[in-house]
């Protein structure tokens, strides 16, 4: 079973993958995650950064996979 940071990375690099743009977490509550709130996406996205998977591209900007 996937769990919700494994889901909302698999979302986040097949769209920086067909965008070639930083994906931030408004986006992908809008876009593909609507029943998720942005700030659980952020918080998903920080364990992400730190566990060094992403990047933040510039504040407030969005994250890019390493």
């Amino acid at each position: 079973m996937i769990n919700l940071s494994e889901k909302i990375f698999d979302i986040l690099i097949k769209d920086y993958l067909k965008r070639a743009r930083p994906v931030g977490s408004k986006y992908l509550h809008r876009i593909y995650l609507k029943n998720i709130p942005p700030s659980t996406i952020r918080w998903h996205l920080r364990k992400l950064t730190e566990k060094n998977l992403l990047i933040n591209s510039k504040k407030n900007d969005g994250r890019i996979p390493t």
